[in-house]
């Protein structure tokens, strides 16, 4: 379970920056500024022990719609295009609440990390937040089901502290599989950055208590 003081851990961590996501960005050639920048929202979430007795730390994902334009059927964050005058933070606040049909959805922001490469070179930044109330059950029925085909969340321990990993041309890639996923593989930019995340954030956070 995320508790307050362990948030405040994660929180100093994320300002720190997250030096896997960092170097992948500097190893890229550039960003397509052509491309529409966009945000992703990586949601922290206590949902309850499968024994019934309290509460386990989970990171929340989406499924996406079969018949999306893209990333059709892949597991992701919530996330999209950063409109104009909005901030990266703003604008994953918006989708976060777009795809799971609440837009009253209570948000804790733990920081911004470091700007990755997207599909095609577009610019994502991902946001570190905390949702403290979240009924799952609820969010089924609220969902945005033109973007969104399931809702769900994995342990952050074990499953999100160790992945494996897989070659993808010349990079060795981390990859999740888990049976919450419901047999779809985590893996792309989702899976990059749940790794930084958990590498050099949440991990260390956690451990220097």
């Amino acid at each position: 379970m995320l508790r307050p003081r362990q948030l405040e851990f994660i929180a100093t961590a994320a300002r720190e920056g997250s030096t896997t996501l960092a170097r992948a960005t500097s190893r890229y050639r550039g960003f397509d500024k052509t491309k529409a920048p966009a945000a992703v929202f990586v949601p922290l979430v206590n949902v309850p022990a499968p024994d019934g007795d309290g509460l386990v730390a989970h990171a929340l994902f989406t499924l996406r719609a079969a018949d999306m334009t893209a990333h059709a059927g892949e597991v992701s964050f919530p996330g999209g295009h950063i409109d104009p005058g909005e901030t990266a933070i703003e604008a994953a606040v918006r989708e976060l609440r777009e795809e799971l049909g609440d837009d009253r959805i209570d948000v804790e922001i733990l920081g911004q990390l470091p700007t990755v490469p997207g599909k095609n070179g577009k610019a994502v930044s991902p946001i570190l937040g905390f949702l403290p109330d979240v009924d799952l059950t609820a969010l089924e029925q609220t969902r945005s089901t033109a973007e969104v085909e399931a809702i769900f969340t994995v342990p952050l321990f074990p499953t999100l502290a160790n992945p494996e990993f897989e070659m993808y041309r010349e990079y060795e890639l981390p990859v999740y599989h888990t049976p919450e996923a419901r047999g779809v593989k985590i893996w792309g930019l989702t899976a990059f950055v749940m790794h930084g995340v958990m590498k050099d954030i949440i991990v260390p956070a956690l451990r220097s208590q």
